[in-house]
């Protein structure tokens, strides 16, 4: 069912409006921004990526989804998603790098007083 290579073309991402689905005054519907193969073989196939979710009312939400799909006498596929928000890289604080340049600039004196020979 799931015959590799991959016959599947996403050169068209980011795809807007991938699903929606409304509900009486709710709308839900997904933008995928990337989609990766993440594996793929005669039984299985798993796919990955980001998208943006939007409710009617609510804020729209960055994410990640995963969809996978086998087969084996009767066929069973599986989708989910997730706010995967990627925590943004954590910056030393002013304090915490004035003492470790400290720290090391005592260190050079000391090596530099050692190789001359002075002591304290």
């Amino acid at each position: 069912m799931f015959n590799a290579p991959a016959t599947l073309n996403f050169t068209h991402t980011p795809i807007p409006l991938f699903w929606t689905i409304t509900l009486g005054p709710t709308t839900f519907s997904l933008d995928l921004a990337t989609v990766v193969i993440a594996l793929q073989n005669a039984t299985f196939l798993n796919l990955s990526g980001t998208g943006t979710a939007h409710v009617t009312g609510l804020d729209d939400t960055p994410g990640v989804w995963n969809f996978s799909g086998q087969t084996f006498n009767s066929s069973t596929f599986s989708w989910s998603a997730s706010t995967g928000v990627t925590p943004p890289t954590t910056v030393p604080e002013p304090a915490t790098l004035l003492l470790v340049g400290s720290a090391i600039v005592g260190l050079g004196a000391s090596v530099a007083r050692r190789r001359r020979g002075v002591t304290s």
